[in-house]
């Protein structure tokens, strides 16, 4: 059963860790082709397909956070714990509640403030799709902070957990919890010598 929960925690920081930073240069590809001489798409085209990315994008991000803070749980209880393994909860519980704040609230100012922008100017008001462009490039510059922090907190939660797996290998089942001995690879090797 632990090996189980041990698996799934890894898969879901893999998972978590992997989607953000693969967004980044999806995002700035499809932009880039905005951007190219003559434009292959416009900027409202390469807004509009990355906009579609992000409900798949959060949705996998939630997944597996929530998914990595469960099975981070176990490691925080009983007397084999340390102040790691508590620190590393804290930090997915603190990344977790960042990436709702994202997905939940600054991800639909980004949305109604785009919305906003491209109607005043298909409506030709060029003050108010001025106005709408300030406020969502205030929003987006929120949001991708806040994807920033959640990248490096996921990335260090990463960087500890690849340090918990360097650890001796505990015999739990002969009744010794925490004491270290010999890993088996160790043992075949010393009795093939």
């Amino acid at each position: 059963m632990i090996a189980a929960i041990k698996m799934v925690h890894l898969a879901a920081l893999s998972l978590w860790m992997g989607s953000t930073v693969y967004f980044i240069p999806v995002a700035f590809t499809i932009f880039g082709l905005s951007k190219t001489a003559p434009p292959i798409i416009t900027r409202r085209t390469a807004g509009e397909i990355t906009g579609s990315l992000f409900p798949s994008y959060f949705a996998i991000q939630v997944i597996s956070g929530v998914l990595a803070v469960l099975t981070s749980i176990p490691w925080t209880r009983g007397p084999a714990s340390t102040t790691a393994d508590r620190v590393r909860t804290g930090l997915l519980v603190v990344a977790l509640g960042v990436l709702a704040v994202h997905s939940t609230f600054v991800y639909g100012k980004n949305v109604q403030y785009a919305r906003q922008f491209h109607q005043a100017e298909d409506a030709g008001d060029s003050v108010q799709a001025e106005a709408f462009e300030k406020q969502f490039g205030m929003w987006h510059g929120i949001s991708m902070t806040l994807n920033l922090v959640t990248i490096i907190l996921v990335t260090v939660v990463v960087c500890m957990t690849a340090t918990m797996l360097r650890t001796p290998y505990r015999d739990d089942q002969a009744g010794r919890a925490g004491q270290v001995v010999r890993s088996p690879a160790r043992a075949t090797r010393e009795v093939a010598t």
